[in-house]
């Protein structure tokens, strides 16, 4: 049940992360979407599962892809005369071919992430930057949504990138989102942690309070030196 809960907050993230390009251009909406990933794939980590760190990506991915380029469609039904139900089909398989970069993205993070948040931030950021570059380069490549391209003004990375290019204002966006839901995962587990001892806490105290109540039993009296003994009742 976790995981498809995961798969789907997963789909509603990536379909959310296309507002953050063109024509929208709601860049801030980035750093939630791919911190909230990561929140995602924290639990695969803890389980150093890789595969449901890959499911976990692909869904994003995939989402991703069916919003930011269904004007493949467009270009295969209108401009090419494609059928309709083979441009979309087409259109699906070539989004879920696309959305494997992501899904290897999850499923290293799962497997190898470091111990340290700011490791992990780093290496989140690593490994999404990587994946772009694969997807733009394996087979002709395919470029398209790279995060940097979202950072346009009035984003501050946007003075970065003709400096550090595309994939450089990637990396600062990657970081920036993994680091802040890295932060976010401590502190809800430090929310969770502080929960449990003050529960531990309450059980302790109710089982301290019942050790010291007299023992009201029948044919039961207690030492008059300590309340804790009890005695046989006298005859």
């Amino acid at each position: 049940e976790y995981p498809l809960r995961a798969a789907g907050a997963a789909l509603a993230l990536g379909l959310l992360s296309v507002l953050a390009f063109a024509p929208v251009g709601a860049f801030p909406l980035l750093f939630l979407t791919l911190g909230g990933l990561v929140v995602l794939l924290e639990d695969a980590r803890q389980t150093r599962s890789a595969q449901r760190g890959a499911w976990i990506g692909g869904a994003f991915g995939f989402a991703l892809f069916v919003g930011g380029v269904s004007w493949i469609y467009v270009s295969l039904s209108t401009f090419g005369s494609m059928p309709p139900l083979l441009a979309g089909l087409s259109t699906v398989l070539f989004c879920a071919f696309l959305a494997l970069y992501p899904a290897l993205t999850g499923a290293l993070y799962a497997r190898f992430a470091p111990e340290s948040p700011w490791q992990r931030g780093l290496f989140f950021a690593s490994l999404w930057v990587l994946s772009e570059w694969l997807r733009g380069w394996l087979f002709t490549g395919f470029p398209w949504l790279a995060v940097g391209y979202s950072q346009t003004p009035p984003s501050p990375l946007a003075g970065f990138a003709p400096i550090l290019g595309v994939y450089g204002v990637s990396a600062l966006t990657a970081s920036l989102a993994a680091l802040a839901g890295l932060a976010f995962v401590a502190w809800h587990r430090r929310g969770l942690d502080a929960e449990r001892s003050r529960r531990a806490g309450h059980v302790d105290l109710h089982r301290a309070d019942a050790g010291a109540l007299p023992d009201v039993r029948p044919g039961r009296r207690q030492a008059a030196d300590d309340p804790g003994v009890l005695l046989p009742a006298r005859g």
